[in-house]
């Protein structure tokens, strides 16, 4: 296993979060456009998603894992150490939700498609704050 500093993990839990955000992001814009008569409404849909997901889930959960991962200092740490346990089960169960409402329809597209703009726009950022705790912890 590939261990780096400590500090690190903040650059390679921004790159996975960043990742996973634009991926559910692009998948949610295609399906919104394709979907949608209009996109206002779509998007002001998506804003209220990306609230709530930004507030209520991401942001803890990016906040949990900074103070976690800048207790490491200078220690060599495990690569896959940017998450814990809980973490990764919810990344886990997210992808399977995701593909299985994807796959099986259980969702009209164009709701689905304001989810993960909303979603994917939410993970994006809090990406982003990983990378920015990572230059000014």
């Amino acid at each position: 296993m590939k261990n780096v500093e400590g500090k690190r993990l903040l650059v390679i839990a921004g790159f996975v979060w960043c990742t996973a955000g634009f991926n559910v992001l692009r998948t949610g814009i295609a399906n919104m456009v394709s979907h949608s008569h209009g996109l206002v409404l779509p998007l002001v849909f998506s804003a209220i998603i990306y609230y709530l997901f930004m507030k209520f889930v991401f942001l803890r959960l990016v906040n949990k894992h900074s103070r976690r991962i800048l207790t490491y200092c200078n220690k060599k740490i495990n690569i896959f150490k940017f998450m814990d346990r809980k973490g990764y089960f919810i990344f886990f169960f997210m992808i399977v939700l995701g593909i299985l409402f994807q796959r099986y329809h259980l969702v009209h597209l164009l709701y689905l498609g304001c989810f993960y703009t909303g979603l994917g726009a939410a993970l994006f950022s809090g990406g982003v704050i990983f990378f920015k705790r990572y230059s000014n912890p």
